[in-house]
């Protein structure tokens, strides 16, 4: 088997936890069974903050019923326990969610459901650049 980065046979990128996985999931356990590795990259993975931005970050972090601080943290345990199960390896990348990010006021860029699904918010392009 060739080997196209790192090492491993196959690099997943995922842009949030647990799209990676529930997309090549059955290719990286495939792949495991016939003896061959794969990196699970997650690019999306930063922190959540213990005080959230705005009211839907807020909102989601009580109906997921997770400690202040800790979404992402428990999302990335998942995700790692996951990607072992499946014979994979896992990396997260520290650029957060959408939900969490802020502009220099502390205002959330995206501050409900519409905006989320909506357009890129000009604050955000800088995100690209920094991947």
């Amino acid at each position: 088997m060739s080997t196209p980065t790192g090492g491993f046979d196959l690099v997943v990128l995922s842009p949030h936890l647990d799209d990676g996985i529930l997309s090549c999931g059955g290719r990286m356990a495939r792949l495991a069974e016939e003896g061959g590795s794969a990196l699970l990259v997650t690019l999306l993975a930063g922190d959540d903050p213990v005080d959230p931005p705005g009211e839907l970050a807020a909102s989601l972090r009580r109906v997921w019923n997770l400690p202040p601080g800790g979404v992402v943290a428990a999302r990335r345990a998942e995700d790692r326990a996951a990607a072992a199960r499946l014979g994979a390896a896992a990396e997260h990348w520290p650029f957060p969610e959408a939900l969490y990010r802020t502009d220099a006021d502390g205002t959330p860029l995206y501050p409900d459901l519409a905006s989320l699904y909506g357009e890129l918010h000009a604050d955000g392009a800088g995100l690209v650049a920094d991947a």
